[in-house]
């Protein structure tokens, strides 16, 4: 995911907050689909754009000679130009797919199992699911991925949908500590908001239009994590990291007719055996 860093001073700043977000890959949302999962042999290829906004929590800690506060505040804006995922249906109720950052090495893994549908007439339908996505930024500058647990409730009634979710999980960040003795305007934005190794939650409200073939929609989500600063073998002063994200999402669905066919042949074939 190529991120851009907005409202830094100079031309600069921008380029190399933008680079160094496009390494990272920790705000790439979770909850751009639905509970809906595709039937065996379908195919989706879905694309999302994401705006992100940063807040941080105060944080204090002792460099040896003084105390130093650095107060909670908004750490920067972001913006994701486009992320890319390709999804299949395996078995009913179960699809996977790969999830690509374009321009940013962001590789991801993600499987959604669909463990209850139920329908209420013309009140609607109702679909839970989970599942587990699980992605890593591939550039060597800078390692960092996380793996999540999803759980997704989503309220179908044709052709909208609006689905509520959750999230927890787990993030690594290949970053030295940041070091008390640095004062808080020496350390870039980007690296208050990459935070540490540990876990991570939050939760994502989607709603939708879609008919048998294409999906749109607009997607809000909240993200937890925490961050720390200190020196090596001494006790790190940690801080909050809470990410606002709004995503617009749009997918396109094929495959079905042929995969269908390819049964009706199968058991035919199967039949006249």
């Amino acid at each position: 995911m190529h991120w851009f860093h907005v409202g830094s001073r100079s031309l600069r700043p921008a380029l190399c907050a933008a680079v160094a977000m496009a390494m990272v890959g920790c705000l790439s949302p979770v909850h751009v689909r639905s509970a809906r999962t595709l039937q065996p042999g379908e195919y989706e290829v879905a694309g999302h754009v994401s705006g992100a906004r940063a807040l941080l929590g105060a944080v204090d800690w002792y460099n040896g000679t003084q105390d130093l506060t650095k107060k909670g505040a908004t750490a920067a804006n972001y913006v994701n130009p486009l992320e890319v995922v390709a999804r299949r249906g395996i078995v009913p109720n179960v699809d996977a797919g790969l999830r690509l950052g374009i321009g940013s090495a962001l590789l991801g893994a993600e499987g959604t199992w669909r463990f209850m549908e139920r329908d209420f007439g013309s009140s609607g339908r109702l679909h839970l699911a989970t599942g587990a996505q699980i992605s890593q930024s591939l550039l060597d500058q800078i390692h960092s991925g996380r793996a999540v647990v999803p759980v997704l409730a989503t309220w179908d009634w044709l052709p909208f949908s609006l689905t509520l979710a959750g999230h927890v999980g787990y993030r690594w960040v290949s970053q030295p500590a940041m070091s008390p003795t640095s004062l808080p305007e020496a350390i870039k934005d980007v690296r208050w908001t990459m935070g540490e190794n540990g876990l991570t939650a939050g939760g994502g409200l989607l709603f939708d239009w879609h008919d048998d073939t294409t999906t749109l929609g607009i997607a809000f989500e909240f993200d937890h994590w925490a961050g720390a600063i200190g020196a090596a073998g001494r006790e790190l002063s940690d801080y909050g990291v809470n990410v606002l994200q709004l995503s617009l999402v749009g997918g396109f669905r094929f495959g079905l007719e042929e995969a269908e066919a390819e049964r009706t042949r199968d058991a035919i074939d199967g039949l006249s055996k």
